[in-house]
């Protein structure tokens, strides 16, 4: 039989499991909504409608629409958002499918009289799955957004505990 404290941490780590699912996904998304912005403004800054507003600046000021064109594609070269929204997508997948063998270890333990050390070899299995998966984002230099984590956390929190009562 499982104790109650080891079935407690196995519900934590559900938990940051979910957390990081929803995580890396809305971080995906945000960089890929930068990376689609930071194109449209090089295509509307490289294209006609550039020489339009040329026109309505004044001449001291027009070379400088140049050098922002050029700031923006060096941005959108040093900044890499396309490849770390693909990065954090697949982050987000793979930890949905982490976060489904935490829900399958939770169930093994309410369903089988199972023994500690074999609910501890899962949980050290799964947490270095999730630290090798996790440390993708840091490699890939994405930035840990704190107040999006723990709006992740709480969302991950009340979907848990509204589909699998239990008291942590």
């Amino acid at each position: 039989m499982v104790s109650e404290q080891l079935r407690n941490d196995v519900w934590l780590d559900w938990w940051d499991a979910a957390r990081l699912t929803r995580y890396y996904d809305t971080v995906g998304d945000r960089l890929q909504r930068w990376h689609k912005a930071l194109m449209v403004l090089i295509l509307v800054c490289g294209t006609g409608s550039a020489t339009y507003l040329l026109e309505l600046l004044p001449p001291d000021v027009q070379p400088y629409l140049g050098l922002a064109l050029a700031a923006l594609a060096i941005w959108a070269m040093v900044g890499n958002y396309a490849r770390k929204a693909a990065i954090a997508h697949a982050i987000s997948i793979e930890c949905a499918e982490l976060e489904g063998e935490w829900r399958g270890l939770m169930e093994v333990i309410d369903s089988e009289d199972v023994e500690n050390a074999y609910v501890r070899s899962e949980m050290e299995r799964l947490q270095n799955r999730i630290d090798l998966v996790t440390g993708r984002a840091q490699v890939a230099g994405i930035a840990t957004d704190v107040k999006l984590n723990e709006k992740t956390a709480e969302e991950a929190r009340r979907v848990l505990e509204s589909s699998y009562a239990v008291a942590t």
